[in-house]
């Protein structure tokens, strides 16, 4: 509450820091499931690998600052989900992949709507050596993928400038 506060005193923003939804592919994105050329959406899949924390005392990987994939990668992945449906989901299951020192590493899960119309899922990882992340999309009339959906800032290579 105290930060709410302050940016009150101080009239500035205060938000989340979901970046992702800035970057200008997935703005592109959302502006083409506007128009809606896949349907009635069916499934909606959404994964998130990132670098596995390294750091002694990473909050991340705290079980006293409940840390863990869920907290940290997860939270992106439902965002997204919720995003794109549009809809109240449930988790009809949530499993725990791998852990260490009582904090998940790996999770997976599958969600639906309450009608049951549309199913999702999720993949969340610290895998140690990767950074990516995807959405793919399939509806009555197609399909849609986007790559590094959640993570923009793949690297890519230029030349250099004289």
């Amino acid at each position: 509450e105290s930060f709410i506060n302050l940016a009150l005193e101080k009239n500035v923003l205060l938000m989340e820091a979901m970046h992702y939804q800035y970057h200008p592919a997935l703005k592109d994105f959302f502006r083409l499931l506007e128009q809606a050329p896949l349907g009635s959406l069916q499934e909606v899949s959404v994964f998130l690998r990132y670098y596995r924390p390294t750091a002694a005392h990473d909050i991340r990987l705290s079980r006293e600052l409940k840390g863990g994939s869920l907290m940290h990668l997860g939270c992106y992945c439902l965002d997204a989900l919720t995003k794109i449906i549009q809809q109240p989901l449930s988790f009809t299951n949530l499993h725990v992949l791998k852990q260490t020192d009582q904090v998940d590493l790996a999770c997976k899960g599958n969600l639906e709507t309450s009608d049951g119309r549309i199913k999702a899922s999720i993949y969340f990882d610290f895998s140690g050596h990767v950074f990516n992340s995807g959405v793919e999309i399939k509806g009555e009339k197609g399909y849609l993928r986007l790559h590094s959906a959640l993570s923009p800032t793949d690297f890519c290579p230029q030349e250099p400038k004289d």
